[in-house]
């Protein structure tokens, strides 16, 4: 999608149709802990895309000798939590921050997995 320095960001396609599904992107710090992250357009919601491309993003991190993965995801988002245990994710954070422009708050818990 772009070059930046810090962040690798990708987009999913259907591996038969090439259809793109979502976008997905991961940034690797110095104690290679790799912050993971992943998004799919609706119309391919509840056909195990997330799970899969969370997936792909933990088997590369691995493969790049992370140590961890981390994935932040918003308390209210049912079907991406359910996506972060999956993955072996164990909460282990929580935040909250004010959207920009509005006064609406965001709470979000961030998830661990162990490489």
């Amino acid at each position: 999608m772009g070059e930046d320095d810090q962040c690798c960001y990708l987009i999913s396609e259907d591996k038969i149709t090439g259809e793109r599904i979502g976008t997905c992107s991961f940034m690797a710090d110095k104690n290679n802990v790799y912050d993971l992250a992943y998004c799919v357009d609706k119309k391919h919601w509840g056909k195990g895309y997330a799970t899969e491309t969370a997936k792909a993003l933990i088997n590369y991190a691995k493969a790049h000798s992370g140590e961890k993965a981390t994935i932040w995801v918003n308390k209210r988002n049912a079907a991406s939590n359910k996506v972060a245990q999956k993955c072996g994710g164990v909460p282990v954070k929580e935040s909250s921050y004010i959207k920009r422009g509005t006064d609406q708050r965001y709470e979000d818990v961030m998830y661990e997995i162990v490489l």
